[in-house]
């Protein structure tokens, strides 16, 4: 009996200890992807009426053009350290709060369609989840992207876009994650 108390302690001790160190709930990335749509309501809604001006004024169909990336920028980090979004706002360039830990996730928007490429610390981070940006006219003008940093403490992360179409322009953006 007295050996079973000592590995049910130990299996205890384990349980919290891995506990402590993992995030308490699996993100919710279709949740977190909506909160941004509310919280940029107004920008995105700009930005609908532009690609929308843009379709019109190229006398096309929706569906036969799509716009070029014309903003791309990382908005959110989720780890394991923090346990909550930070925001990451325009012109960011270092996140406030510590990051690290058995999980991380970054956030990146992008208005216009392009081919993006994420990378922390110069290693391609796997894409886990995209989320298509619509107007009220049902046109997709942009993404919500979610890359994958896990095991990562800190560091630099950069993401590129290069349009798909004319004028095949290149963006990027990094962010130091403390």
């Amino acid at each position: 009996m007295r050996q079973f108390t000592k590995v049910a302690l130990v299996f205890i001790a384990l349980v919290v200890l891995t506990a402590s160190n993992a995030m308490a709930v699996t993100p919710d990335f279709n949740a977190r992807s909506q909160v941004y749509i509310k919280n940029n309501a107004v920008a995105l809604d700009q930005f609908s009426k532009k690609v929308s001006n843009f379709v019109s004024e190229m006398a096309v169909s929706p569906n036969s053009i799509a716009p070029p990336v014309t903003s791309l920028e990382f908005t959110g980090v989720l780890s394991s350290m923090s346990q909550t979004w930070e925001e990451i706002q325009a012109n960011q360039y270092i996140t406030i709060q510590d990051h690290g830990g058995a999980e991380m996730y970054l956030e990146v928007v992008t208005i216009g369609y392009g081919i993006d490429n994420a990378k922390m610390n110069s290693v391609n981070m796997p894409r886990i989840a995209t989320y298509s940006l619509t107007g009220s006219d049902s046109i997709v003008y942009g993404f919500i992207n979610y890359y994958d940093a896990s095991g990562t403490q800190n560091g630099s992360a950069t993401v590129q876009s290069i349009s798909q179409n004319y004028p095949n322009n290149t963006m990027t953006d990094s962010l130091t994650v403390q």
